[in-house]
């Protein structure tokens, strides 16, 4: 009877040992908070070597509104969908962009499609 006890108390701390784990996922990457805010760049339509310059602002809810410095800040509303290493937007023209993170998710490029057939490449920054 006396060790009955010491045994309850040895069960009692493994549960609180094995219960106790680190739940630090810091190894994880929450890849939408890196998406998520005011990002500059830069396209560049086949062919041609001007450079066009842009303002995109992803917000939360999984949409972005690009402001096109080149032609009078005209906006551009779309949508995004994204993986660990890449980045789609569909904007509500019907252009596409394909992108890669780089930079720990501070910049990314890629290619675009847009809406007339028109091919080129895309590469932005994070402010």
């Amino acid at each position: 009877m006396k060790s009955l006890p010491k045994i309850m108390a040895f069960i009692a701390l493994f549960f609180l040992i094995s219960c106790n784990k680190d739940d630090d996922n810091s190894s994880q990457i929450d890849v939408k908070s890196r998406i998520v805010g005011n990002w500059s760049g830069n396209l560049q339509f086949d062919g041609l070597s001007d450079l066009y310059p842009f303002d995109l602002i992803a917000y939360t809810n999984n949409t972005v509104k690009n402001i096109d410095i080149a032609f009078g800040s005209q906006e551009f509303p779309g949508t995004y969908t994204y993986t660990n290493d890449s980045l789609k937007i569909n904007y509500n023209n019907g252009t596409k962009w394909k992108l890669k993170f780089s930079n720990n998710y501070n910049s990314c490029s890629g290619s675009f499609l847009g809406f007339e057939g028109a091919t080129g490449t895309v590469s932005m920054s994070k402010d």
